[in-house]
């Protein structure tokens, strides 16, 4: 009798193992892997999910979906600003339940710039010159 509840115990816990193992491989399978980055630079209006994370896995529309996912608005061009960890986890919660949530590795702040350049005399003159000619009646 002790054999036999012994056996019990241990297929029991073999199979428990075995469901382990299977869920982890359906979860992985069923959303993108992030790596997310220390920096990071934009050229939008919006700092998004894309921006701050190379996501692993399947090229899929659901991937791409958490690529556009807004977080915040991007500082002025040349500028920087800091991404908390709780702002991408609150952009996150658009992702559905059923998903694998592989964000846990978040930096706490990821520091963000937005490409700019510099503009010389000649070239500002000249943007100034094509506004008010633009602008003008009869321009």
């Amino acid at each position: 009798m002790k054999d036999s509840i012994r056996t019990l115990g241990i297929m029991m816990g073999f199979g428990l193992l075995g469901l382990g193992f299977i869920a982890g491989a359906w979860g992985a399978e069923n959303g993108p892997r992030m790596l997310f980055k220390s920096r990071a630079t934009v050229s939008g209006e919006w700092i998004r999910i894309g921006d701050l994370a190379d996501l692993r896995g399947q090229r899929n529309a659901l991937a791409e979906e958490v690529r556009r996912l807004p977080i915040k608005e991007a500082p002025a061009p040349g500028e920087a600003v800091v991404v908390t960890r709780r702002e991408i986890e609150s952009a996150l919660e658009a992702v559905p339940e059923g998903i694998r949530r592989p964000w846990e590795s978040a930096p706490l702040e990821i520091t963000v710039v937005r490409e700019g350049r510099l503009l010389g005399a000649e070239e500002i003159g000249r943007i100034i010159e094509g506004h008010i000619r633009k602008n003008l009646p009869g321009g």
